[in-house]
């Protein structure tokens, strides 16, 4: 009866092993939808959900729709000057409207 007794806490112990690392919950949050700027268009995209993206100078501008990515694409160096002020702007106005909401 001992020896079973034995056998049955390691094969618990085993299996609450193995569980524990394959099933084991991510310590970190899950991100919420992070919202990009598409420039061309002047809106906010999920970013998930953008079309497409480009890089300039080690910076990722992301677009809503194939036709605003093609524009970008065309003189990316212009657009990309002219994006940075566009998302400054949207940064600031989305912090003021987030700090202008009362807590509840």
């Amino acid at each position: 009866m001992r020896h079973l007794t034995i056998a049955g806490a390691l094969l618990l112990s085993a299996f609450f092993t193995v569980s524990s690392l394959v099933a084991a919950p991510s310590k970190q949050a899950p991100k919420k939808n992070e919202l990009v700027y598409c420039s061309m268009m002047d809106m906010p995209v999920a970013k998930s959900k953008a079309f497409g993206k480009t890089t300039v100078k080690g910076k990722t501008y992301y677009f809503c729709c194939k036709a605003c990515k093609a524009g970008f694409d065309k003189n990316p160096t212009k657009n990309a000057i002219i994006a940075d002020k566009k998302i400054a702007a949207w940064k600031k106005s989305t912090a003021k409207s987030a700090a202008a909401k009362p807590a509840s």
